[in-house]
């Protein structure tokens, strides 16, 4: 997204009113002449959303802005029930159990 004297990656926040865009200090590259209500809002390039990876980095980058503990122990509990739904679902379709080798 550019805005005049903003740059950067916009992500949709559900918990925010409609319309409305949250900047961060690190985006602002210079002070504008004009009120920011009304610099264009330009989109550069529009993206579905995809699934992301959790790395340690990340992790500590958002619990220092405030995430809880307990959604990373949500996300790595689905992600386990997932992976145990994958592996039941493997069963019977051609593969070997442990019993059979």
């Amino acid at each position: 997204v550019r805005n005049s004297a903003f740059r950067g990656l916009l992500v949709q926040n559900a918990s925010l009113p409609s319309r409305t865009v949250v900047f961060r200090t690190s985006q602002k590259k210079f002070h504008p002449a004009e009120p920011l209500e009304k610099l264009p809002l330009h989109l550069v390039a529009l993206r579905p959303p995809r699934r992301a990876v959790l790395s340690l980095p990340l992790m500590a980058a958002l619990q220092c802005q405030g995430v809880s503990d307990r959604v990373f122990e949500a996300l790595l509990k689905r992600h386990h029930s997932h992976a145990a739904s994958l592996l039941e679902d493997g069963e019977g379709r051609g593969q070997s159990k442990s019993e059979d080798l």
